[in-house]
């Protein structure tokens, strides 16, 4: 078994006979050094007695100077410390490039780059297009957006009639006599961005009740506070709390139904879904602002 300790690379311009080293490894330093005053020669290398070790030189631009005889030696140390040189010779010769094949080559490359030019290009043409048609799908969605907000801007004047603003939410009580369904009622209100009006203080009751009677039309209307899932247990419909003000009229609630409705002064349990042909009916929707 051999112990490795270096490895060289020399060249001969001439005969075997005088070599001068170009580059070396050794196991006391882990850098390969390059003997070579050129710019565009590196060296490499790897010194591992377990595994592979290598040396090597490259030239960036090589030239006629790279021919010639070329060296490598191994040295190293056997068991019995007696000194260990196995080495291999290699002639490299430098073959100048047919001038007719280069100008094929330039050729193949400039007709190459033309071509991917080209298709560059033709993507640039279609991806600007393509934004032009998105940008014109992006204005006429844009268009219709404002249509449609429009026709519901109208529609909600129609069929509501509309409050001041309170606390950052306005309130829309149904202008029209329906027969009115909670879930119907809670699918209109969503339409036009609230849902069936939550009590949530007095001052909220105060400002709804006053709302509500300056629209005196109807006695009854509809609000999101219901005991359907658990009698007694009074939540909202839109957001599934508690309710968070109770203003009972006298002798309510009398567990005659499971909707809260809002009369003149006070609420009223009540079944949630009445005829209009009996009673007046309305809703009310909270929007936040």
């Amino acid at each position: 078994m051999v112990s490795l300790i270096s490895l060289i690379i020399s060249r001969s311009s001439t005969n075997q006979s005088s070599f001068t080293e170009l580059t070396s490894i050794n196991v006391f330093t882990s850098d390969s050094q390059v003997m070579l005053d050129v710019s565009d020669v590196t060296g490499s290398g790897k010194i591992d007695n377990n595994g592979l070790s290598y040396i090597r030189l490259n030239w960036e631009f090589p030239d006629s100077n790279v021919s010639g005889i070329y060296r490598c030696e191994a040295n190293g140390v056997d068991r019995a410390g007696h000194p260990v040189n196995l080495n291999t010779s290699q002639i490299l010769y430098f073959v100048q490039p047919d001038i007719n094949s280069l100008v094929k080559q330039i050729q193949y490359l400039t007709n190459s780059f033309e071509n991917i030019y080209t298709i560059v290009e033709q993507q640039n043409i279609n991806l600007t297009n393509r934004l032009a048609e998105v940008s014109a799908t992006e204005q006429e969605l844009l268009a219709e957006e404002n249509v449609w907000n429009t026709r519901l801007d109208k529609m909600k004047h129609l069929l509501f009639n509309i409050s001041t603003i309170y606390a950052g939410h306005y309130y829309m009580l149904s202008s029209k006599h329906a027969a009115i369904e909670p879930e119907t009622a809670e699918a209109t209100c969503a339409l036009f961005g609230g849902y069936l009006v939550e009590i949530d203080s007095y001052d909220e009751m105060q400002f709804v009740r006053n709302f509500i009677s300056s629209n005196p039309n109807f006695n009854l209307t509809l609000t999101g506070g219901n005991d359907e899932a658990v009698e007694g247990h009074w939540v909202n419909r839109h957001s599934r709390t508690d309710v968070g003000y109770l203003d009972w009229a006298s002798g309510e609630p009398n567990h005659d139904g499971n909707c809260i409705y809002l009369s003149m002064s006070h609420m009223s349990d009540r079944p949630c879904y009445l005829a209009h042909e009996i009673f007046d009916i309305t809703f009310l929707c909270e929007v936040p602002q």
